[in-house]
């Protein structure tokens, strides 16, 4: 029997696979506001002012994760299935198809790299 690992598919440009390691809850997308000067936006999700990572221009749902022991919530995914998936080496297989696992660390790693940008060295 192959292993199994639970989670969610989403759409974006194609499928992807989000870990329910990760991807903690699936909310109505609330009013998210900008930051001025900042790619990121905040929202108020069940009392809690989270951080939101836009990865589309899509009015989708709002995924609540937890990456690195913070909630960050990413805006703009269609799910189009959860449950559990048979395993592979890179994501999970969905009818036939490998569908990869996205990345939500390495998003906010850049998402904050872009807003923070490392200070410029100085030179003697």
């Amino acid at each position: 029997m192959s292993a199994r690992t639970a989670g969610l598919l989403v759409k974006l440009d194609h499928l992807w696979f989000l870990p329910a390691e990760i991807a903690r809850k699936v909310v109505r997308p609330p009013k998210v506001s900008d930051v001025p000067g900042v790619p990121l936006g905040i929202a108020l999700v069940d009392g809690r002012v989270v951080s939101v990572i836009r990865v589309s221009s899509n009015n989708g749902d709002l995924v609540l994760c937890d990456v690195n022991g913070e909630t960050v919530a990413l805006s703009g995914f269609e799910v189009v299935a959860s449950g559990a998936f048979t395993a592979s080496a890179d994501g999970v297989v969905h009818e036939g198809r490998e569908i990869r696992t996205f990345d939500v660390s390495a998003t906010l790693d850049a998402r904050r790299a872009s807003t923070f940008p490392p200070p410029a060295s100085s030179s003697p």
